[in-house]
């Protein structure tokens, strides 16, 4: 199972966003109201189609066919697959607590997209009657479903994949608003999964 930080045509969106949160900070600080209502409707215009895919993984899988009655396997296809966890940056929210010293930066709950299945899948049938035509047909929704089931119950990627988002919005980030005023401290915090239900 390989890791990849998702950092590859998405790093453009990820700079403009955070330039962009940077100024919508820096505007909220400095208390002009204008302009304020002015970044905000920017940043949501030009993030809206934006994403982060903050962690990628390689499956090199099994999936196992059954018949009908769920008794009999069929056959065992083999596989390798990708699944992505990403960050819609529609949904990220930014609040400045100028008491506090703190920048909230308010991430959504990660989404997993649907995972890519690689041309190369290969067949163990149990008896000849099952090498079909329509084992090509079945077997790719069949493989996909093998690794939403394995993603499900996997803490360490959504961990990995939520540090992963933190740690690249805060390096991206901090920088430009140190240059404004050190002081402040960028908080980064998820919101509810339930969000994306």
């Amino acid at each position: 199972m390989k890791k990849i930080l998702g950092l590859g045509k998405e790093i453009i969106a990820v700079i403009i966003l955070a330039v962009i949160i940077a100024i919508v900070i820096l505007i909220k600080i400095g208390s002009d109201g204008k302009f304020t209502v002015h970044a905000e409707s920017s940043l949501k215009e030009i993030i809206q189609t934006s994403k982060l895919n903050t962690m990628e993984y390689i499956y090199n899988g099994v999936a196992t066919k059954y018949s009908d009655n769920k008794k009999t396997e069929e056959y065992y296809v083999r596989y390798h697959g990708t699944v992505k966890a990403s960050i819609d940056f529609s949904k990220v929210e930014v609040d400045v607590k100028k008491g506090d010293n703190k920048i909230i930066v308010s991430l959504p709950p990660l989404f997993i997209e649907d995972p890519i299945i690689e041309n190369d899948l290969q067949y163990i049938f149990t008896k000849k009657k099952y090498e079909t035509e329509d084992v090509v047909k079945e077997a790719y929704p069949l493989c996909k479903e093998d690794i939403n089931n394995k993603i499900k119950d996997d803490v360490f990627f959504k961990k990995a994949a939520e540090e992963s988002a933190k740690s690249t919005i805060t390096a991206l980030t901090k920088p430009i608003v140190d240059t404004f005023d050190e002081k402040y401290e960028i908080v980064i915090e998820w919101r509810d999964n339930n969000e994306n239900n």
